[in-house]
């Protein structure tokens, strides 16, 4: 399990997941990280762009 933490709809860092945060929204499954247009990084989850 990891934690992917978005800042301003952008992949700002990704970590294995050490025990319960604040703050976290838990899915179940995978999400995706994909390069955008422009080289940022976007985290996908069932095909929805991820932002916080």
């Amino acid at each position: 399990m990891g934690v992917v933490e978005i800042v301003d709809g952008l992949v700002y860092t990704v970590r294995e997941l050490h025990g319960e945060e604040p703050q976290t929204e838990w899915l179940p499954g995978e999400v995706s990280i994909v390069a955008d247009e422009y080289g940022k990084a976007r985290a996908y989850y069932q095909g929805a762009l991820l932002t916080n």
